[in-house]
């Protein structure tokens, strides 16, 4: 994702929730690690993603 805020510094503000159907042991934190907000493991229940994304708006 750094590299991503070099070309559009803009971004860096951008919440970023991962959806993934690969939910190995790890994943969460690998992707943390790597820049995003939250992580969700598919399937999603509405009440969790809409938990979740107003974690980020206000």
């Amino acid at each position: 994702m750094d590299f991503c805020f070099q070309f559009y510094p803009v971004l860096k503000n951008l919440p970023v929730i991962v959806t993934t159907a690969y939910a190995l042991k790890g994943d969460k934190q690998r992707f943390l690690s790597q820049g995003a907000n939250d992580y969700l493991s598919k399937p999603v229940e509405k009440l969790t993603l809409r938990a979740a994304v107003a974690k980020y708006v206000s």
